[in-house]
């Protein structure tokens, strides 16, 4: 939600909630009221006051079984980071692969050293298009260690606010503008069918996926170079493939449209590649930070229960 309506206390107003997932709005009313947050150890908080939009049950159509709603957590004064933090906005988002993930308000997360270790981390940067949403910047795409050929303009902004690298969990699969889909699609499936140690066998479209092949153990690396070569977003095949049946993978990336006309991100990192990622999001930093616990024998599961103290806010 990136409404600006301010409200007093007790009284309401208008606004248009939107279900993000299936792109559909509907009128509502933006209101106060008081909410529990779980905390660490079990504990329980309440946070008053808090800015919401009530919305007809009609709107949760398309979300998973048993949600209420849908939480903001964009960049927006009303987002829930300003809410509940608003001196201190930085919170971890793990998004899991079945279940155990969270999202977490705060810097006191005690990280595992094995994954605190390795933390990576980027600046956000703002979208002239898009302010709300979380945009890094992504200097180019390399498959296997060799660089993905296109159009590198394309990476950044254009006269009109438009380009630039989106993370969203509202995307399943993350989407590629056409002419760099058409490149590295070309580049990847080289790769895996002819390239040393993989030599994947090609099968028949899965919608809405373009690219499958027969279940490999070996799957080429996909790096998203950020400021410098020393600073790579490294997608192995467990997020860059979907399982589509117990024989079958698909390339988990989808054909984005032209910019201007179907997107204003010419990269959108959507969920799948997200899943058991520990990202930060460090607001009043200006910067993201992420590590794929995977690569560290961890699941997002292994922090549902995170110790130390408990946050006062």
């Amino acid at each position: 939600m990136s409404s600006d309506h301010t409200c007093p206390i007790l009284s309401t107003c208008t606004t248009a909630p939107t279900n993000t997932i299936l792109g559909v709005s509907t009128n509502g009313e933006l209101v106060h009221q008081s909410i529990l947050l779980k905390c660490v150890l079990g504990l329980v908080h309440r946070v008053p006051n808090l800015l919401v939009s009530r919305a007809p049950s009609s709107l949760l159509r398309g979300l998973a079984r048993g949600a209420g709603g849908m939480a903001g957590l964009g960049r927006g004064r009303i987002g829930l980071p300003a809410q509940v933090l608003p001196g201190d906005r930085k919170f971890f988002v793990c998004v899991p692969k079945t279940s155990g993930g969270f999202v977490y308000f705060g810097d006191g997360l005690l990280l595992d050293y094995r994954v605190a270790k390795y933390m990576l981390y980027t600046p956000l940067v703002t979208s002239p298009s898009e302010p709300d949403e979380y945009f890094i910047s992504v200097k180019s795409i390399k498959i296997n260690g060799g660089a993905v050929d296109f159009d590198g303009s394309l990476l950044s902004f254009d006269e009109n606010g438009y380009g630039g690298t989106k993370l969203s969990t509202v995307v399943a699969y993350t989407t590629l503008e056409t002419s760099i889909y058409k490149a590295f699609t070309k580049a990847f499936v080289g790769e895996a069918t002819t390239g040393f140690g993989f030599n994947m066998s090609r099968v028949a479209s899965v919608a809405p996926f373009e690219y499958c092949f027969l279940n490999s153990k070996s799957v080429p690396v996909i790096d998203l170079v950020l400021q410098s070569e020393m600073v790579k977003w490294r997608i192995h095949g467990w997020n860059s493939m979907v399982n589509v049946s117990d024989d079958v993978m698909c390339l988990g990336f989808l054909d984005g449209g032209v910019m201007n006309q179907t997107t204003s991100a010419v990269i959108v990192i959507g969920g799948n590649h997200l899943e058991n990622n520990l990202v930060e999001f460090d607001l009043e930093g200006s910067r993201l930070g992420f590590s794929s616990l995977l690569d560290k024998q961890s699941w997002c599961s292994d922090f549902s229960s995170l110790g130390g103290e408990s946050r006062s806010w």
